[in-house]
């Protein structure tokens, strides 16, 4: 039986709507789904989250009790369960497109998202500074303690002087794509921002197999945008993990020889180890679909950004 929760917390309240647990009691749940996307950046991540016959004061509560930290947790009775969102709220809304239905819409968004997303900054680094302190410094001066740096990032160092007049989030998302960096603000990994050097090491190597990965939609299938799988919500994959897999179960069909080799040339690993860089879910805690889907690209093809476009090796 599958399992699908949705945690509310009010920090002002200090209390917490949970949302799918009903079944404990013995007692009907309501109805919801749930759809969203974790990337490899700072900008990107939301998830929709639909609650189906809340009541009015339901509904009330949760607007007025400034309940805007999220938690979603999925998986099934008998294995089990995980969070697979840590984020907060950034809009609620109302849809009654039935006469006996009510939708309770709640977007969200990661809590760099979320928390940050209207300020602006209008500062300079100066060149010399290392990339470590760099991205610290702008991460704590918009309150962001809970973060994640590469160490090796200290002997990197900025060539030219940096001014910034954006949200920090664009910033660091730029800064680090300039730089051959990745980063993650997936709060479930334990860190609100986490930034890796691409070309040296990983955030978790994964090895898939049956206990970790049930494949759903017949083996991983090869396209113009990686290595895609689509499997049960069994594991909390985060976007950097970076996957062990067997090159032989991959299906490589395409419609053209030319196009099989392309692909084949571009985004296969010879060492079976793919970067994940996209999650995607969608989840009905009734009958409907209850999936993850993965979206990886060759680990091969970060070791080989150079990675010093902007900065320069100490």
């Amino acid at each position: 039986m599958r399992v699908l929760k949705v945690k509310f917390t009010s920090d002002t309240l200090k209390k917490s709507i949970i949302f799918g647990e009903n079944y404990l009691k013995g007692e009907d749940d309501i109805e919801m789904e749930i759809e969203g996307t974790k990337y490899l950046s700072a900008v990107k991540d939301t998830f929709t989250i639909n609650l189906y016959n809340l009541t009015y004061n339901e509904m009330s509560q949760l607007i007025n009790g400034k309940y805007y930290k999220v938690e979603i947790i999925c998986g099934y009775r008998n294995a089990n369960t995980m969070t697979i969102f840590n984020g907060s709220v950034i809009y609620i809304s109302n849809d009654k497109f039935k006469f006996n239905t009510n939708r309770c819409i709640v977007l969200c968004g990661n809590n760099f998202i979320a928390n940050f997303g209207q300020n602006r900054m209008n500062l300079s680094l100066n060149s010399g500074l290392n990339l470590y302190d760099a991205i610290k410094f702008i991460l704590r001066r918009q309150g962001i303690t809970k973060v994640k740096i590469d160490e090796s990032l200290k002997n990197r160092v900025i060539k030219e002087v940096e001014s910034m007049k954006e949200s920090p989030q664009s910033w660091i998302d730029n800064f680090c794509n300039t730089n051959g960096l990745i980063i993650n603000v997936d709060s479930t990994s334990g860190s609100d921002v986490t930034v890796l050097s691409a070309y040296k090491t990983n955030n978790r190597l994964i090895t898939l197999n049956p206990e970790n990965l049930i494949l759903t939609n017949g083996y991983p299938k090869i396209s113009s945008e990686g290595i895609e799988i689509t499997c049960l919500p069994t594991f909390d994959f985060i976007p950097g993990d970076v996957i062990q897999l067997d090159n032989s179960i991959i299906n490589t069909s395409t419609d053209s020889i030319e196009g099989e080799e392309f692909m084949k040339s571009i985004w296969m690993d010879v060492d079976g180890r793919y970067m994940v860089y996209e999650v995607s879910y969608k989840l009905d805690n009734m009958s409907g679909e209850f999936s993850c889907s993965l979206k990886t690209k060759a680990r091969s093809l970060y070791n080989s950004i150079p990675g010093y476009q902007g900065a320069t090796q100490s």
